[in-house]
């Protein structure tokens, strides 16, 4: 039996948390500077082999994750297992109780009534924050390593008007890994709600790199002078001279190379239209980019006026699980064929994506509405894909100011989009076309709508179901995908794609087996 994978499997520590050593209490109180009472009031202990641990509690006072480090301040011994079954020894500055949920440390210290809230970026360094005098000091549970702790406690960070971030003044090796810092700070912030984060200027911190270093060199008067003066977390605004990022952008690959090489892949701020006509392949396509956002451990949030939850589960879940991991059911009333992941695999692979892909239930939805949710799932759940399917079915396909209204919306997706440094994939029908004895492949010109759209969009897709009778004279394609408008590279082409019918999978006819790529799931 596969043993499922889950984003979520929590479990509450067991590890017995004893009182300090003495080895302990002297590290923390003399190397550290940390004061015994605020020991206590964190609930620092240590384990049967000496080693320090530092206990998280919820806001209910539950205890959710427990991490350890070195009694002297020096690096934990730790083996992990190899695939072979052999053990191999490393060394870490902290490690975890397996299982834990990552939550703020403190958490059980804030009071909202008793003003903002702080976060450090080491537990030490929220301590000494503590220790002088400041209320609500939290710390994240691993650094800038990641932020899931916000989807666990949305509630709790909404009840506080302000946040201040007190990140550690490091000192980088590369322009690159600076860059990098600075965008991991803007995604927290943003996700944070940047109208109510400030953060510490560095400038004040002296010779020291963090505050656990500013107590012990400068004492605790000085860390509350660097919290008097805190900045705005930077707005967008910015000297142009003085502005720092990487020359490269690189966005997520769509699953296909040669998308990929005219687009850069998907990336922040772009608005990507993807049109064609009934029966294309638009929805489809569009779930198999998904799938790739979500394999770059990418959340993906999708609003469709035409399939509900239990559809799109459907057909992303053949997507995701290709046909080597799909089962065929045929309806014994009807003879039509449905295929699902196979039983002992469906949990495993619902597991990958369960935290991982969100759909917007109501339908009829105004714009400000759904621009609110999609601000949510970017903030709660850190989404990196917005998916809108479809424009007619979110402005409606007649009446007066019909294409105003779209051209409106488009404007709105392309801002929404630079706003939160996401890219945004908008669905498109196409107008009809008259009989003709032969198909031809759509332009941008044949979206049904205003030209708004396609002049506000960064990327316009057009897919083409080739008819079985004319694939000779197309390659024996199943499909085209006509790259109408790359605004980054100019690039103009047809991409040849085949379709799998049992896994709903498109890849290029140039790359054989493409159809059975993994996703990370099976592994």
């Amino acid at each position: 039996m596969i043993k499922p994978l889950s984003k979520k499997e929590y479990k509450a520590p067991k590890t017995e948390i004893l009182p300090l050593t003495n080895e302990a209490l002297r590290y923390l109180t003399e190397t550290r500077r940390l004061r015994r009472d605020t020991l206590e009031a964190y609930r620092v202990g240590c384990v049967a082999n000496g080693e320090i641990a530092i206990p998280f509690f919820d806001e209910s006072d539950n205890r959710v994750l427990v991490k350890f480090r070195d009694a002297k301040g020096g690096m934990l011994k730790r083996k992990k297992k190899n695939d072979d079954g052999s053990l191999t020894e490393y060394e870490s500055k902290t490690a975890i109780e397996p299982k834990g949920k990552p939550i703020l440390l403190g958490t059980h210290l804030c009071d909202p009534k008793e003003g903002g809230l702080v976060i450090c970026f080491g537990d030490y360094d929220a301590m000494a924050v503590s220790q002088s005098g400041i209320p609500n000091c939290v710390s994240l549970p691993f650094g800038d390593k990641g932020f899931g702790f916000i989807e666990h406690q949305w509630s709790f960070l909404e009840k506080f008007n302000e946040i201040i971030l007190f990140p550690d003044n490091d000192k980088f090796p590369t322009i690159e890994a600076e860059q990098q810092a600075h965008k991991k700070l803007d995604q927290l912030a943003t996700r944070l709600g940047k109208h109510k984060v400030k953060i510490t200027n560095r400038e004040m911190f002296g010779e020291a790199k963090d505050a656990n270093e500013i107590l012990i060199k400068y004492g605790e008067r000085k860390i509350k002078e660097v919290l008097e003066y805190v900045d705005w977390f930077p707005s967008g605004i910015v000297a142009v001279a003085d502005y720092a990022e990487l020359e490269i952008q690189e966005g997520t690959p769509t699953g296909l190379a040669d998308v990929d090489k005219a687009t850069g892949g998907f990336g922040d701020g772009q608005l990507i239209v993807v049109s064609g006509d009934n029966g294309a392949g638009k929805t489809t396509e569009v779930l198999n980019i998904a799938a790739n956002f979500i394999k770059e451990d990418k959340p993906v949030f999708i609003w469709s006026g035409e399939q509900k939850v239990g559809k799109i589960r459907y057909w992303f879940e053949r997507i995701a699980a290709g046909r080597m991991y799909l089962k065929k059911v045929v309806s014994q009333k009807t003879g039509f064929e449905f295929f699902f992941p196979i039983d002992e695999y469906a949990e495993r692979l619902r597991g990958w994506y369960r935290n991982y892909l969100f759909q917007l239930t109501d339908v009829n939805i105004e714009p400000e509405s759904f621009f609110q949710s999609a601000e949510l799932a970017i903030r709660r759940y850190g989404c990196q894909l917005i998916i809108i399917d479809n424009l007619m079915a979110f402005t409606g396909g007649e009446g007066d100011g019909y294409y105003q209204a779209q051209g409106d919306f488009a404007q709105s997706c392309k801002r929404f989009a630079e706003q939160w440094n996401v890219p945004v994939i908008l669905i498109c029908h196409n107008k009809k076309q008259g009989e003709s004895l032969k198909p031809r492949i759509p332009t941008k010109d044949d979206i049904e709508g205003s030209k708004k759209i396609t002049n506000w969009a960064d990327v316009v897709i057009q897919m083409f179901r080739v008819p079985d009778v004319f694939k000779h004279e197309f390659e024996n394609a199943d499909t085209i995908l006509r790259l109408c408008k790359t605004r980054e590279s100019g690039i103009v082409e047809d991409i040849r794609l085949s379709f799998d019918t049992e896994s709903a999978r498109f890849c290029q006819m140039s790359e054989e087996s493409g159809n059975d790529r993994l996703l990370g799931w099976e592994i």
